[in-house]
């Protein structure tokens, strides 16, 4: 699906490249509206707006069409895609006893979700809950000596008669929440699950160095993979290099004990937090998440000086035993931008060749488009979105306008800084739960929750753009996503969203088969 196409009548140009940079007689002056470009998301349930008049609304009122974006940012999205109600989030459990819900995993019949217990009003025991998500019953599955700080879960099945373990990643003494842990008592344990649903025997995989802040958790075959966002060695990102940090680290750890091998040690991870497996075809692949592996992030939202947006990166799972992974490679996402360009000067015959560079493109899926004096507003304002790979900072468009003639009246160069303080798609994902497809006509993606920007969205596993299934209250600060048994739901947790900023449970809608492949045309399906 291309989205926001805004009728712009796109053709095709009689240019080739960018304009040249030669002496033009400026007949027509160009001015952008936003020289921040606002960001836009593509939202599933949405009502999509095909014309450039919509826009008309926004700039009424205002002298010479001028827009304040950084006012506006949030409207314009809101005005462009109109949400529904269709995904809004829908409590299981909200508030106390959970009090801050991490990672989710599905059992047998029931959802097991890890809870630290602490926050700054409260100071309850870690525990790891069980919930019936039909009735809402929930119960304590564990509370023991070898929690401390609860994160992340993964539920191994066994099929050679050993009972399942829900395997166990602990954070360990964290003296200043959402900072590096100080190691001491930082460990992966594994939990028997007896046939009733009864914890059973524990035992501990690893415990101390090189763990720091071991937190997303998953299981290869017999090995345990985890991540932890502080074990790795001290770095400085290139644009803050005073700014020094312990980065993260990737580890491989039997599944039945013993230390830990480090992976990729050559990659610097800056803030490693989500591992999970899915697959894609006759293939199986590892998906990492560094929350801030992507590009820097400088603006308000940016809460440490190595912060950035999200890094997802992928390895092919080559063999389980022994474990061998393929080259780790980044997935390239990409998100959507309004432009607004403002024309004086133009007459009615005048066409209008606009050209994208840095591999972005428009909604009709080229580098180029044509437009006529016909598709301006009533302010001379020509509205459009575009598209771009979410590490690259900002974009550039040629403009050139060209009379009845043929004769070129205006010639522009213009380079638009991507807006950081705005709501983009991902800002702080932590993991992602796979949705793996029962029907060949099914896309595969996975869910991801953002706390930053209070989402969850759908996401394609090899890239495009993300599609945003709801945003705001009731959720707060997002956290752990899993797809139901069925795929019908997801179920997330939210470390704030119940009263006194206490932890919550929740179950939304999944979009159907055609909803996703309007979505993602380009997914790939099972053969």
């Amino acid at each position: 699906m291309r989205w926001m196409s805004f009728a712009l009548g796109l053709g095709t140009a009689t240019l080739s490249g960018f304009a040249p940079h030669q002496a033009v007689a400026q007949d027509v002056s160009v001015t952008p509206v936003f020289q921040t470009s606002p960001h836009l998301e593509r939202r599933f349930g949405a009502q999509e707006i095909g014309s450039i008049s919509s826009l008309s609304s926004i700039y009424k009122g205002r002298e010479n069409g001028s827009v304040d974006f950084l006012s506006l940012g949030d409207q314009i999205s809101d005005s462009l895609v109109m949400p529904t109600e269709s995904f809004r989030p829908t409590p299981i459990k909200i508030g106390p006893p959970l009090i801050q819900t991490k990672g989710i995993v599905l059992g047998d019949e029931a959802l097991f979700i890890s809870d630290t217990g602490k926050d700054s009003n409260h100071n309850e025991p870690a525990t790891i809950w069980k919930l019936l998500p039909d009735s809402g019953d929930l119960s304590i599955f564990y509370r023991g000596p070898l929690l401390e700080n609860s994160k992340w879960l993964f539920y191994k099945r066994y099929d050679d008669g050993r009972r399942d373990e829900l395997i166990v990643a602990d954070y360990g003494e964290e003296p200043v929440p959402r900072s590096p842990g100080t190691g001491v008592g930082a460990k992966v344990f594994a939990i028997e699950v007896n046939e009733d649903g009864t914890p059973g025997a524990t035992r501990v995989l690893h415990e101390g160095a090189p763990f720091r802040s071991p937190e997303g958790v998953t299981v290869i075959g017999n090995t345990v993979i985890v991540s932890d966002w502080a074990a790795g060695e001290p770095y400085a990102r290139p644009e803050a290099p005073e700014e020094e940090f312990l980065s993260g680290a990737l580890f491989a750890l039997p599944i039945e004990g013993g230390e830990p091998e480090r992976l990729f040690p050559d990659h610097r991870f800056i803030t490693l937090i989500g591992a999970c497996i899915f697959p894609l075809n006759d293939r199986f692949y590892l998906r990492l998440i560094d929350i801030d592996g992507g590009r820097w992030d400088n603006s308000d939202l940016g809460y440490l000086p190595q912060s950035g947006l999200p890094g997802f990166f992928l390895t092919e799972i080559l063999s389980e035993e022994p474990l061998s992974l393929g080259p780790l490679e980044k997935v390239h996402y990409r998100e959507d931008s309004l432009v607004s360009l403002k024309f004086d000067g133009i007459n009615p015959a005048t066409s209008i060749v606009i050209r994208s560079g840095d591999g972005a493109t428009f909604s009709n899926g080229k580098n180029e488009f044509v437009a006529t004096a016909g598709d301006l507003d009533q302010f001379g304002t020509l509205s459009f979105s575009i598209e771009s790979d979410v590490d690259n900072p900002n974009f550039e468009l040629s403009v050139t306008t060209i009379n009845d003639v043929g004769k070129v009246t205006s010639q522009n160069v213009e380079r638009f800084l991507k807006d950081l303080n705005a709501s983009a798609v991902a800002r702080d994902n932590k993991h992602a739960g796979a949705r793996t497809p029962i029907n060949r006509y099914e896309p595969f993606v996975f869910a991801s929750a953002d706390g930053t920007t209070q989402s969850i969205s759908l996401f394609d596993p090899v890239g495009g753009v993300p599609g945003v299934l709801w945003r705001g209250a009731p959720l707060r600060s997002p956290m752990g996503t899993q797809f139901s048994w069925n795929g019908d739901y997801l179920f997330l947790t939210d470390q704030n969203a119940g009263p006194d900023r206490t932890g919550a449970v929740f179950r939304i809608p999944v979009p159907t088969i055609s909803e996703r492949l309007k979505m993602f045309p380009d997914a790939v399906r099972l053969q």
